[in-house]
């Protein structure tokens, strides 16, 4: 009998790379990740992909371009997470 073993995904290595559960950041770190955001015009982006999408229009490339958008959101949440719980501030998860 074999065993299976699965991949991990994307999300998975990342939060091993990060450890958003582990506050060993310093407070001008935590501060400073708090202060990553997307910029405005990615932002206008990602609102026309997303009106797209609810329209069903979106094209396979503007599918990719999306998802893109929705990794580095997953990123910055992880490094939220983090930078809040070093600076003991509750996550929006808590």
């Amino acid at each position: 009998m074999s065993v299976v073993v699965e991949s991990p995904t994307e999300l998975e290595i990342l939060s091993d790379v990060i450890a958003p559960d582990s506050a060993d950041l310093t407070r001008d770190r935590a501060e400073w990740l708090l202060t990553l955001k997307l910029p405005e015009k990615h932002q206008s982006r990602v609102a026309q992909l997303l009106e797209k999408g609810n329209r069903g229009e979106l094209k396979p490339s503007e599918h990719v371009e999306l998802d893109r958008f929705r990794r580095i959101g997953l990123l910055l949440n992880l490094l939220r997470a983090k930078a809040e719980l070093s600076l003991g501030q509750p996550t929006a998860g808590s």
